[in-house]
């Protein structure tokens, strides 16, 4: 199954070919150096730099644009992966013949002439998410030293007011105060009984005595 994707992808960007359009010699060619690599060619845009050298333009490609992308999605880039330089000439004119005297290993390298990876390779697991999980944790891991860092060598110490006993006793001295005795920390303190205000304080227990009378 695989070497008849193979063959089929091959034929077809051999056939596509027949009607291709060749960059003008005048286009200095540059080394081969990403996935994608954008050209100039006449009726094309004029913005992208001259990079696909003497690459056969073989296709419409994923968006009409002359660059080569590897995609199972869009199978057939535009554009081959390599030149066509003297040393593969004679194999691009024996593969004009019966594909019968080709051997194996004439057949993989016209493929690597054309595409960059097999679909196969196309679609098999890059690893990327190990990178990404590496990355996150170490950031994490970063950022937790830092925070313990900041916490034992650079902050102070706590004021003495944050102290429990400290607070305690900022309590105690605004209740002998009576600080905000109409709706603030005074007025929920039972000052007969010495004890918050609630069930079973003296204030409590007169409160209920003057709504029962106010009832009757």
């Amino acid at each position: 199954m695989k070497s008849a994707r193979f063959v089929i992808r091959l034929a077809a960007h051999v056939v596509s070919a027949e009607a291709r359009a060749t960059v003008p010699s005048g286009y200095s060619g540059i080394p081969w150096r990403s996935s994608r690599q954008y050209a100039s060619h006449p009726g094309g845009n004029v913005q992208y730099p001259h990079k696909i050298g003497m690459r056969e333009i073989v296709g419409f490609g994923m968006n009409g644009k002359p660059d080569y992308i590897d995609s199972s999605t869009f199978p057939y880039p535009a554009i081959r992966f390599r030149e066509i330089t003297p040393d593969f000439k004679a194999l691009k004119e024996k593969e004009k013949g019966s594909w019968k005297i080709l051997t194996l290993n004439e057949k993989k390298c016209l493929y690597r002439i054309s595409f960059c990876k097999t679909i196969a390779e196309i679609e098999a697991p890059t690893g990327e998410w190990k990178k990404v999980l590496g990355s996150t944790l170490l950031f994490l891991s970063m950022s937790i030293w830092f925070y313990m860092f900041i916490i034992f060598m650079i902050r102070d110490e706590l004021p003495e007011t944050f102290k429990y006993e400290n607070q305690v006793a900022q309590l105690k001295r605004m209740l002998d105060l009576k600080m905000n005795p109409i709706d603030g920390i005074s007025s929920k303190w039972d000052y007969e009984a010495n004890t918050w205000k609630g069930k079973g304080s003296s204030s409590d227990k007169k409160d209920k005595k003057d709504s029962k009378s106010k009832e009757k």
